[in-house]
């Protein structure tokens, strides 16, 4: 079985390392796409989130993913949830790490995509440096303080790798205000769906448990001593859970 992973917003495809370092995951097959506006090349035009959906489903496809594990983390989580929606036939199974699901009211996501395009802009007017600079600092990601120098370090290699413009593309791209309500797929998706959160991350905990009540048959994992990152934070946890996904 093939694994697909999707990084979050200024990751890349590296920052699963950590989490295929403990070992294989299904034939040992895996792909590691890189989000739109992701990495050090300016980011080609781009529509809709669903576009991107539909192009990024299409790529996989045209590499001839099948019955693949599907497994996101937070901007990728709400990437993989669009697949299971409109490429499930690519997917046997998903594992969403920290993922919002979309916001159902209009007014309020109309809310949130303005913030969006504000951050947007703040970021090309920052640049990538002072950008990460201030991102590190949000409470979101307060609980990894207690994390080794190289990691963290090795995290904002990462994050500078990115141009400002590409950061702000995914943002009005494939930021929260941005995307639909996408709850429908727990529904219209035949394959098993696994919400993964940290215990710490008492928003993110809060949403799966509410996606929890609505859609019985999606089940939750909740990894200990972990924040928001989950695959930074805890990489051997979630990779047992990820060795034991259908």
């Amino acid at each position: 079985m093939t694994t697909v992973l999707l990084h979050g917003f200024t990751g890349r495809p590296m920052a699963w390392d950590a989490v295929l370092a403990q070992g294989p995951l299904g034939d040992g097959s895996v792909v590691r796409p890189e989000l739109l506006g992701h990495g050090p090349v300016p980011p080609p035009s781009a529509g809709s989130f669903l576009a991107e959906v539909d192009r990024l489903g299409e790529e996989l496809r045209t590499q001839g993913v099948r019955d693949a594990l599907i497994v996101g983390y937070s901007m990728g989580a709400r990437v993989a949830l669009g697949l299971l929606l409109r490429h499930g036939d690519l997917f046997s199974s998903a594992v969403l790490i920290g993922v919002h699901p979309g916001i159902a009211d209009t007014a309020t996501r109309a809310a949130r995509r303005a913030e969006d395009l504000a951050l947007a802009d703040r970021i090309e007017g920052l640049g990538v440096e002072a950008f990460v600079h201030e991102w590190e600092g949000k409470d979101l990601f307060s609980t990894q303080g207690h994390l080794p120098t190289e990691v963290i370090e090795g995290q904002r290699s990462l994050r500078l790798s990115h141009l400002p413009e590409g950061l702000a593309t995914a943002v009005r791209v494939l930021g929260l205000g941005a995307m639909p309500d996408l709850t429908e797929a727990f529904d219209t998706f035949p394959g098993s769906v696994r919400l993964v959160v940290g215990s710490e991350d008492a928003k993110f905990r809060c949403i799966a448990e509410g996606i929890l009540r609505a859609y019985p048959r999606v089940s939750l994992n909740v990894v200990e001593g972990a924040g928001h990152n989950v695959p930074l934070e805890k990489p051997k946890a979630l990779y047992d859970l990820l060795r034991g996904a259908p």
